[in-house]
């Protein structure tokens, strides 16, 4: 059992974030699901120290983006232009009209991929995953 969670606990957390952090930006589940598990997973294989700082940004961006995405839907220009006009009376007033249901999401975007963080560190250096690695570069 403790060997079946060493080898299988990443990709199946990696697909958990995929799957919220896809949702928690407001899109739907779609092939791009996979595809960010693929990129992910094969990153991690390829480069852990690479993964490590590249999924930590993108976490960062999840996290603050899901309260938004989760009231108004997929990033768009509407969105990028009205961040360039507000004020600090605006923002406020915009802070305080995202629901708690919306900080959950974001909550849930954050849990995620602290847990995909974690696992990765834990996973020892000597310990690879050689079929894998050809799996997934295949995919890239």
């Amino acid at each position: 059992m403790k060997v079946f969670f060493q080898k299988y606990s990443l990709p199946l957390l990696i697909i958990v974030f995929s799957l919220v952090s896809n949702f928690g930006l407001g899109y739907l589940v779609s092939a791009y699901t996979l595809a960010m598990f693929f990129f992910w997973y094969g990153l991690f294989l390829l480069n852990k120290k690479l993964f490590s700082i590249l999924f930590l940004i993108n976490l960062i961006v999840c996290v603050l983006f899901a309260p938004i995405a989760y009231l108004y839907g997929r990033i768009n220009i509407g969105l990028i232009a009205s961040l360039f006009e507000t004020n600090l009376h605006e923002f406020t007033e915009f802070i305080n009209l995202i629901t708690w249901k919306a900080w959950i999401t974001s909550l849930l975007v954050f849990i995620s991929g602290f847990s995909v963080l974690y696992t990765g560190r834990r996973i020892t250096k000597n310990y690879s995953f050689p079929k894998h690695k050809y799996i997934v570069i295949v995919f890239f």
